[in-house]
Formats: C-alpha cells, structure tokens, sequence
C-alpha cells in the first residue's frame, strides 16, 4: 500500500507492525533447519541490502544477518 494511501504516520505504523511479525530466523538458522530434518541442499540464493549498519548494531549481530532480506532454497531429499 502506498505511503499517500494512509500517510506517513500510518506507513510507520504499518512497517513497524511488520518488523514485530518477523520471526528473527536466519538464513543460515534456516538452511540449518532444513538439513537437521533431512533436506538437502541443491541450490541457494541470498539477497542482500546494500546499506550501511548502524551502528548500535555493528559488533552486536553478523552483517550478513542484518542485511540478508532474501533466501530462496532449493531442497532435495
């Protein structure tokens, strides 16, 4: 929905409801996961921002955690 639909403060109240609905699993969490339950995998692809880290969050989490925004996973069993 575009910012203009419901104005700026409804957008930052929409993204910020999106970012409690994340359920904090990584890519690597995720790939980990899968094997442990007897996938393999054929092929994966990751997505990453091209963005700065903040930096109250340097140091605290992995770059790749905080600017990965997309995992596709191809599985075999």
């Amino acid at each position: 929905m575009p910012c203009g639909d419901f104005g700026v403060e409804g957008y930052k109240k929409f993204v910020f409801n999106e970012y409690l609905a994340l359920n904090q699993l990584t890519a690597d969490q995720l790939v980990e996961l899968m094997t442990s339950v007897g996938f393999r995998v054929v092929r994966q692809e990751r997505r990453r921002m091209e963005l700065d880290i903040p930096e109250a969050l340097q140091g605290r989490f992995a770059s790749d955690d905080l600017l990965t925004n997309e995992i596709f996973l191809l599985l075999g069993k």
